[in-house]
């Protein structure tokens, strides 16, 4: 056997050889390729799932901005109305004219913070609370208005704090929208 070996010229081995370390390069080059692969992947799914979650907060802050200037400036009429300045009428017409161009949905920030901010969902909740009890204040006054008793005066402080709560309870709100969106100030784009 070891006669038979002498006998295969050395050029067969150098080729063997170079084959052998080629292969093992060529597996170590593609190893090292498919690593730095997943990382990159990794990196870019990352990135994406930031810049989606950014624009979510992003969205949130602006709905909720939006929405509380809308509640407040919606309702104004309505303390008018309760002071005996205009009647039920001409606040719904006010209501209606300052409303029409206005695209803030409650649902849709209401939406976001479920579906992404669950850690916002209590103060929401309480935003929430604060707004149906203002809402509930001015359905008792037009249900009092309906039956002839168009004195409001009594539902004019409690319906004021009731839109000061909406108001504190959605500053809450942005603040921990705030805190949300601090996580992507650190990250570069």
């Amino acid at each position: 056997m070891v006669e038979l070996l002498k006998v295969i010229p050395v050029a067969v081995y150098s080729a063997i050889g170079g084959a052998l370390i080629a292969l093992v390069s060529a597996y170590l080059t593609n190893r090292s390729n498919i690593r730095r692969l997943r990382l990159q992947f990794e990196l870019e799914r990352e990135t994406k799932e930031r810049e989606f979650t950014r624009d979510k907060v992003e969205d949130l802050y602006l709905l909720n901005e939006g929405w509380l200037n809308v509640f407040a400036s919606s309702n104004l009429p309505f303390i008018s109305v309760m002071k005996g300045e205009i009647t039920y009428n001409d606040a719904l017409d006010m209501f209606i004219d300052s409303n029409k161009n206005r695209t803030v949905d409650f649902k849709r920030l209401q939406m976001l913070v479920d579906l992404y901010f669950p850690e916002i969902k209590p103060a929401f909740d309480q935003l929430a609370t604060a707004r149906d009890q203002a809402n509930k204040i001015k359905s008792e006054h037009k249900r009092q208005y309906k039956r002839g008793n168009i004195d409001g005066t009594a539902y004019v402080m409690p319906f004021i704090e009731a839109q000061q709560k909406v108001q504190r309870e959605g500053s809450l709100v942005k603040e921990q929208i705030i805190q949300q969106s601090s996580r992507f100030k650190s990250i570069p784009n």
